[in-house]
């Protein structure tokens, strides 16, 4: 009998490769045969619609390499080939074989080894693996020993999911391998680690952040001053010195580097990358009118200077945002930015922690912030592929900074000294920061204020943190759209109330009512954890008190935005103002008055001005050295500043 193809729901028949009923005489397998052999293996239901045009493509530009590297693969998993095959076949059956895998239509079933391994390679995120790089992490996962290592490694070269190939280090060939053109990062099993889960929280230990598009509306209908650009300080002679392109700089460092090294500096030697001058006084004006703690009003500083479609500064894509959609194509066009990198944020929100942490790269390295951007964007969708296997429960954080610490993927903190860039903390003595204060950084600091993860806190310290609906559909690729209603998800207890939690501490329910208590709060008060409580810092009331602040005038403050002072709080004003209040003398003094005081911050964070101010008389006027004067007014003039001076 002649073979047919068959129709949709008819029942394939075994029989049907043995039977020759197309009249070819050939004693080699025949067209039909192996026709009638891909309907067998491959033909469990008709090609789904959104594989129909990458079966066309592919069948069309196939490579013969790769249709025989997938044919190879079929035969080291068992399956009987025809022989004899034509290379028109040979590229229809690897391109409805590379379709039915990268559709999920087919899973193999992988042993909890391979998959581990395989899990290990997938947050790694790179399609070819160095044996003994792979083979270092690996056993630092599991703790065991080289020889299981070497028998899952060779495991997976006889199923075909691993290449192997040889790449020329030193006067060594280096082993590597790279995964099969079938399989994609995408389709590899999820990384797998040991994390614990907790059931719930109590309502008052949970914290998520207020919806952020409806704010960035709000700053974008000019509520607030247009005094958000981003002034870069420039050293006189940048253009000289190829090491500084396409950087942010300290002009005083340069110096101090030049004098060190006249001839020019080595490679090796390390500049700080500034990231101070990205806030300056914008966060003080979102503070004071839209009600966000300091922490979200600088994410929310950067995500207008991001989303603005002009780089000011850096050469780096700009991201122009479509205002005239939905909330959630907003946050949709953030989410991608953060992704790719292109966020200084959690340094931000690192140095208001400890103001020593810095950021630090080597002058060696080629390329300008879009290096960095790069590396940064590689540490983040190795984060993205981590949390995509977590459960839709509480989960420690700790946990998963073990996982990254065994990983150790490019783009976070850690003590490699092998980078071109690290985090550090202190001055002079330098400690690199740990993977896992990175990590935290993430989690409490764009993550949050995103609206991706909602955060559980234990006293004072993180304690876990669970996906929100946005979360999920972000970094689990789900359909649909965000927009109000995954927002209006976030339960009102998630958001404090504005009350005093005992003598030292209180917490401020975030909104445009609460915004002058809020921006008070963060002046005085340190954040205990969460962006919303504070306790108070000796040394935060000691610096508003000499910005010209009075004790009364910060007590009538906290009367005035409903959150009566408790005891604590007059006690520390009156003590500190008691040894701020001692008479000080000051000869050949000049004075710097601005209009505004958010004005003397901008010059605070622009100039040089911070080195000359020798007290504080108000919060817009200060007594700065003589001898400092003209430098300074050349350094306003450079950047857009027009002082005028009044002798007398």
């Amino acid at each position: 009998m002649k073979w047919r193809r068959p129709r949709h729901g008819e029942e394939i028949r075994l029989e049907a490769l043995c039977e020759r009923g197309c009249s070819c005489r050939s004693g080699k397998p025949c067209v039909h045969e192996v026709a009638a052999w891909l309907a067998l293996v491959l033909d469990v239901g008709p090609v789904p619609e959104e594989g129909l045009e990458d079966l066309r493509r592919l069948e069309a530009q196939l490579q013969q390499r790769t249709a025989e590297e997938l044919l190879r693969i079929a035969r080291l998993r068992g399956w009987a080939l025809p022989r004899g095959r034509k290379p028109e076949l040979a590229r229809r059956l690897a391109a409805r074989l590379f379709l039915y895998l990268r559709l999920g239509l087919w899973q193999e079933e992988l042993d909890p080894e391979l998959e581990g391994l395989l899990g290990l390679i997938r947050l790694l995120g790179t399609e070819r693996v160095d044996l003994e790089d792979l083979e270092t992490r690996w056993i630092r996962q599991t703790g065991a020993e080289r020889r299981a290592f070497r028998q899952i490694w060779n495991r997976a070269i006889r199923k075909g999911l691993l290449i192997p190939c040889a790449l020329g280090h030193e006067a060594r060939p280096r082993p590597h391998a790279h995964l099969a053109a079938a399989l994609e990062i995408s389709a590899l099993p999820n990384p797998t680690f040991p994390f614990t889960v907790y059931r719930s929280f109590p309502p008052d230990r949970i914290v998520a952040a207020p919806p952020l598009a409806p704010l960035l509306r709000e700053a974008r209908r000019e509520l607030l001053p247009r005094r958000t650009g981003v002034t870069f300080r420039l050293h006189p002679r940048a253009s000289l010195f190829p090491w500084l392109w396409g950087w942010p700089h300290d002009p005083e460092e340069v110096d101090a580097l030049l004098a060190r090294h006249p001839w020019g500096p080595p490679p090796y030697e390390w500049i700080t990358v500034p990231v101070s001058w990205l806030v300056s006084g914008s966060v003080e004006a979102v503070m004071e009118r839209i009600g966000l703690p300091w922490e979200g009003a600088a994410f929310l500083v950067e995500a207008m200077w991001r989303l603005s479609g002009a780089p000011l500064g850096e050469r780096f894509p700009a991201s122009p945002a479509p205002w005239e959609a939905d909330d959630g194509e907003l946050m949709d066009r953030l989410w991608e930015l953060w992704r790719s990198g292109a966020t200084l944020f959690e340094i931000l929100w690192l140095q208001r922690r400890d103001p020593t942490v810095r950021l630090w790269r080597s002058i060696g390295w080629a390329g300008g912030m879009e290096r960095l951007y790069y590396e940064w964007g590689l540490g983040r969708q190795a984060l993205i592929r981590l949390l995509e296997g977590l459960p839709d429960e509480w989960v420690d954080w700790t946990d998963v900074a073990r996982a990254l610490e065994v990983a150790r993927p490019l783009g976070f903190a850690g003590p490699a000294i092998d980078r071109p860039w690290r985090l550090a903390r202190g001055h002079p003595a330098q400690e690199p920061l740990s993977l896992a204060e990175h990590l935290r950084a993430y989690l409490e600091g764009a993550l949050f204020w995103l609206g991706a993860v909602a955060l559980a806190y234990e006293r004072d310290d993180l304690r876990a943190f669970r996906l929100t609906p946005r979360g999920r559909r972000w970094i689990r690729r789900e359909a649909g759209k965000g927009g109000s209603t995954i927002e209006g998800t976030l339960e009102p207890a998630s958001l404090p109330e504005t009350r005093w939690l005992d003598e030292r501490t209180w917490s401020v329910r975030p909104g445009p009512e609460s915004a002058r208590l809020l921006w008070l709060s963060s002046r005085l008060g340190r954040p205990t954890g969460s962006p919303f409580v504070f306790t108070l810092d000796e040394t935060r009331i000691e610096r508003m008190l000499r910005e010209g602040y009075r004790p009364e005038e910060i007590l009538g403050l906290f009367e005035a935005s409903g959150l009566s002072p408790a005891p604590s709080l007059r006690r520390a004003l009156q003590k500190t103002w008691a040894r701020l209040s001692r008479v000080q003398a000051f000869e050949n003094v000049t004075l710097l008055e601005t209009g505004d005081p958010l004005l003397l911050q901008e010059l605070l964070a622009a100039t040089s001005l911070d080195s000359a101010i020798l007290g504080w008389l108000a919060p817009n006027l200060v007594i700065i050295e003589e001898s400092a004067l003209e430098r300074l007014q050349k350094e306003m003039r450079e950047r857009g500043y027009y002082p005028t001076v009044v002798r007398g």
